[in-house]
């Protein structure tokens, strides 16, 4: 299998794992004709929400708001308290199409890929796999995966790095999600956020914006330079624009 990147990584996460906006184009083809379309369904364009860690906040608030709303989050989990305490409900929420999950290694050791040799980097994506598995009990698998690297203040030249994880992307079938592009971090407001969306519908093509935890009591990383919290006023707002 290719290994994945940029534009054509953009394509395939937005046709697999976007929310896509309910923007069609109109009469993209009759009855009986055949039409190679850029966005699933025809969409004008696709916007993904992405949500990473498997934070407190997410089974309670995130994915119930998603629900309400009929759309759908890719999340990146990896093995943690905040996400065993809650198997079931995210069984039951990946079972109900809201959530989709992404392989974000399994301890998140191994900040920017930092991984010291290819077996290492194996085994901790093959265990976060066995994880996700354990949360879709009825997925096939093999099945093409989105994957994010864990974040974090590690220098970006140390360990393999994402050149070095090529084979172990292929043989797992994996795709390498955009940048982290954080609420709060890189976007500030409401209004930064929906113009990321207005962008993604004025090119046809495909945006994203990537959350930690969403609540009064969330903060997005205690090692974040901006601890500033993502209030609910900035959560809610930004799904409806979609």
């Amino acid at each position: 299998m290719q290994f994945f990147k940029a534009k054509p990584l953009a394509l395939l996460v937005a046709i697999l794992f976007g929310t896509a906006l309910q923007l069609c184009a109109a009469d993209i083809a009759k009855t009986g004709d055949s039409a190679v379309l850029p966005v699933k369904d025809g969409k004008k364009a696709a916007f993904l929400v992405q949500f990473d860690d498997a934070h407190a906040s997410q089974i309670p608030v995130v994915v119930p708001a998603l629900k309400e709303r009929g759309m759908v989050g890719t999340f990146y989990i990896f093995n943690r308290k905040e996400l065993t305490d809650k198997k079931d409900e995210w069984i039951k929420a990946a079972k109900e199409g809201v959530v989709h999950f992404g392989n974000h290694t399994y301890t998140h050791k191994y900040t920017q890929n930092s991984f010291p040799d290819v077996e290492t980097c194996d085994e901790e994506i093959s265990k976060c796999n066995e994880l996700i598995k354990s949360l879709t009990p009825d997925a096939q698998w093999p099945r093409i995966m989105p994957y994010a690297r864990p974040g974090g203040k590690t220098p970006a030249d140390r360990g393999i790095g994402e050149k070095g994880m090529e084979p172990v992307l292929d043989k797992h079938h994996f795709f390498v999600r955009p940048n982290f592009w954080g609420a709060s971090i890189h976007v500030k407001t409401v209004d930064d956020m929906k113009r990321i969306v207005d962008r993604a519908v004025k090119n046809g093509g495909m945006g994203h914006l990537d959350f930690h935890g969403v609540g009064k009591k969330s903060s997005i990383n205690v090692t974040c330079p901006h601890p500033r919290v993502h209030p609910l006023c900035d959560y809610f707002p930004l799904l409806a624009s979609l």
